[in-house]
């Protein structure tokens, strides 16, 4: 499948499986303003290795960067761990994995860890945040 993906395609993907979850609005791009809770899934820094499984496919990485209101810190976090659990229908990770071709658009995704759990700013405005990571095999 390594010929015919494209980031586009694979963010949609992503954010489709995303808006499974109650609640969480799924934003394409960076944005300036936003309302929590929010994701926003961006290429990651190590973005792709091509032809990384004997030639057949590539791997691409992406960051879902989970935003919650930091009004209140206990709260806050509380929001934030729904979305760290392993399973249940808050969690990012149970979301991929319950459709992994991303509607057939690639071979597999899967969340392989969260790092960053904290208060982030964004545009001047403080969340509680936490970034997960995500392989994609095309």
């Amino acid at each position: 499948m390594s010929q015919g993906w494209s980031i586009q395609d694979i963010r949609r993907g992503l954010g489709e499986r995303l808006e499974t979850i109650p609640g969480l609005r799924v934003i394409d791009y960076a944005p300036g303003t936003f309302t929590p809770p929010a994701a926003i899934v961006d290429p990651s820094d190590d973005f792709v290795v091509f032809d990384s499984t004997f030639g057949d496919s590539d791997v691409l990485h992406f960051d879902i960067h989970v935003l919650v209101t930091a009004a209140q810190d206990r709260s806050g976090q509380s929001n934030l761990d729904g979305y760290l659990q392993g399973a249940g229908n808050q969690s990012v990770r149970a979301a991929v994995s319950a459709e992994p071709t991303l509607g057939g658009r690639i071979s597999y995704a899967r969340v392989v860890g969260a790092a960053g759990y904290g208060l982030r700013d964004v545009g001047g405005v403080e969340y509680a945040g936490v970034t997960f990571a995500v392989e994609v095999v095309t």
